[in-house]
């Protein structure tokens, strides 16, 4: 038999949070204003979130920190050169679900600062009844131009590498590169979901050496 290689695979990375039940406790007690009140506010999803509604957001200067020990392990894990100072800044936001909820097809790519990684936390999830994100291949288009067959049942297995669920439980982080393409199918449950999305920006530039220097 010949030997199957998968190259330029997609990294992505699956932790367990350093501070979950004290970030769980404080979008429950703090964040999460009922279900009556949670409604959606977001087009192209059902989820309450404050990603651009900003009345009732998440404390930065509070959560982000709590997700400094994770980011460590994530640069250490991607290998990032200890011989760099590198500027790290974190942006997160909240979205709450309940029975009906979705999220489209999306993806994390923005500027001005390029984001190099993007997370999704799973901060308050019944593992028995709660699906995670799914995640698209970015080549799917060629993918299924290159099928020899229309019959999808009968496609080699690397033909249908399209689409992706993790199998994940409360208190998982999951970190990908932003470009991928990721969506939450309609939940099924009524039991709370609630999930922290993040974006993170890890760079060095000169004006920063230039401004540590003065």
């Amino acid at each position: 038999m010949g030997e199957v290689y998968g190259l330029f695979q997609i990294p992505v990375v699956k932790q367990k949070c350093k501070n979950q039940e004290q970030i769980k406790k404080y979008l429950l007690e703090d964040i999460y204003p009922g279900e009556e009140k949670a409604k959606s506010n977001l087009i192209g999803t059902d989820v309450y979130t404050d990603y651009d509604d900003k009345s009732n957001a998440l404390d930065q200067n509070f959560v982000n920190p709590l997700y400094q020990d994770n980011i460590m392990e994530l640069l250490g894990d991607m290998q990032f050169s200890h011989d760099v100072n590198w500027h790290v800044n974190l942006d997160s936001w909240y979205n709450f679900s309940n029975k009906g909820g979705w999220q489209h097809v999306h993806d994390h790519v923005g500027g001005p600062l390029q984001v190099q990684w993007s997370g999704v936390h799973y901060a308050v999830v019944d593992n028995d009844e709660h699906e995670s994100t799914h995640f698209q291949n970015p080549q799917a288009a060629m993918i299924r131009s290159l099928w020899p067959i229309n019959n999808k049942d009968n496609v080699p297995p690397y033909c249908d590498d399209l689409d992706i669920a993790l199998k994940v439980e409360e208190g998982d982080i999951v970190w990908f590169p932003p470009y991928l393409n990721h969506y939450f199918k309609e939940q099924k449950s009524d039991k709370l979901r609630c999930t922290v999305a993040m974006n993170l920006t890890v760079f060095d530039h000169p004006i920063l050496r230039r401004n540590n220097e003065t």
